[in-house]
């Protein structure tokens, strides 16, 4: 009687699931490293140059650090908050209002928060929120 051969591991499917897993691995840390860095090549908004100069910013894209004061409105198209950045050149506070759209009405956005937005300065001057990261 004939004997039958037994199966053996086969070591090219080891190597293809490493290769499988290090190829996935290496898309999500791709991914999540572009997004981390949307705002690298963004502008830094100047807050005092904004207050004194916004209508000449317009179609411009900024990023400002500043801390939420207060939120002043709430509708279905979005949230008006009060905001405070720091002037980099002379150190003082300035208040700015800040427009976060509904597409962002998931983000959690507490009083006292400190916030990095990039933001693009629209039609009369307001400011609106296109990305945002926790400082």
């Amino acid at each position: 009687m004939a004997r039958r051969k037994k199966s053996s591991f086969n070591p090219w499917i080891l190597i293809g699931a490493v290769a499988l897993l290090g190829t996935v691995a290496g898309g999500y840390l791709m991914m999540r490293g572009k997004s981390s860095e949307s705002f690298s090549g963004t502008t830094k908004l100047d807050p005092t140059e904004y207050v004194t100069n916004a209508m000449s910013m317009q179609g411009n894209t900024y990023q400002v650090t500043a801390k939420v004061k207060d939120q002043l409105r709430y509708t279905d198209s979005g949230r008006l908050y009060a905001m405070e950045a720091k002037d980099e050149k002379n150190g003082q506070m300035v208040d700015l209002s800040m427009l976060f759209p509904a597409s962002l009405a998931s983000e959690s956005i507490q009083v006292g928060q400190e916030l990095t937005v990039k933001v693009q300065v629209e039609r009369n001057a307001i400011l609106r929120v296109l990305e945002l990261k926790r400082s």
